[in-house]
């Protein structure tokens, strides 16, 4: 189905619409086509972890499957607010949600960082891998975009509790960090994050957010679980990864969502019992 000269929608196999660029050398025109979903086995998790009424924060929401899939899980109960800087890509999610009937979704058109500002961001090939230009890079071209902190942003947004953030920013997360550190340290989401980009597979983020006390886990495909993730055994095509505080751990275990999870330590006893 066409939108415009430039889109189109197609239609996946779980019935959620997505509007994407009219071209299969796109890679997720290409992958919605062909595959009828989203290549990325953990949204069967996201899909069973997001319940009615939750909010959750897309962070490089692109084209939207992430932020469709969760805003319908969640209701009109709950909120999804998908960041996503490129102007194109943000006008199509935009239509995703009016096509999917979706009005519990609030789109920010924003890039997140560590501090408060503008910044250029560099235009790929393939929109998915869109990134922020490096400080002081002198070959940097692209759009200029406003640059915000996730502290900041979520001070502006009416928040409950929020139960799931995904973060897939092309390099950018340990910056976004940065700037959400208050935000991780009040909530206790559970937090997807990519651990593989252009430059390869990194987990200096995963170090960072295990100082604010997050642990890592990783998905297991048929099970629809996570398990804790050890650095040595890690899988080399390994993309995310997911981060849970222990109390987090603790409410999944008891939704069957994790396994192999050790249960929080009991306190020392006081001195004399």
């Amino acid at each position: 189905m066409a939108i415009n000269s430039a889109t189109r929608a197609v239609e996946l196999e779980n019935h959620i619409r997505i509007v994407v660029p009219d071209d299969v050398e796109q890679l997720s025109c290409y992958v919605f086509l062909e595959q009828e979903n989203w290549f990325e086995e953990e949204a069967a998790f996201v899909a069973a972890l997001i319940q009615p009424g939750d909010q959750a924060v897309d962070i490089g929401a692109s084209y939207g499957y992430y932020t469709t899939l969760m805003a319908q899980r969640c209701g009109a109960a709950g909120h999804v607010w998908a960041i996503e800087p490129t102007p194109a890509t943000a006008a199509a999610l935009r239509q995703t949600l009016a096509l999917n009937g979706l009005d519990n979704v609030t789109v920010v058109e924003v890039a997140l960082g560590p501090a408060l500002g503008h910044a250029l961001l560099r235009v790929h090939a393939q929109s998915e891998l869109n990134a922020i230009a490096a400080a002081g890079d002198p070959g940097s071209s692209g759009i200029p975009v406003t640059v915000e902190t996730l502290d900041h942003l979520m001070k502006e947004m009416p928040l409950r509790s929020v139960a799931f953030v995904k973060m897939d920013a092309e390099g950018m997360e340990a910056a976004i960090l940065e700037g959400g550190r208050a935000f991780f340290q009040d909530h206790s989401p559970c937090v997807m994050i990519e651990v593989r980009n252009e430059q390869g597979f990194h987990l200096e983020t995963v170090a960072e957010f295990s100082k604010l006390g997050y642990q890592p886990w990783r998905y297991v495909p048929g099970l629809n679980v996570l398990c804790p993730f050890a650095a040595d055994r890690a899988d080399p095509f390994l993309l995310n990864l997911f981060l849970l505080k222990q109390a987090t751990i603790e409410t999944l275990a008891q939704r069957r969502l994790v396994v192999g999870h050790l249960p929080a330590p009991l306190p020392d006893p006081p001195q004399g019992a």
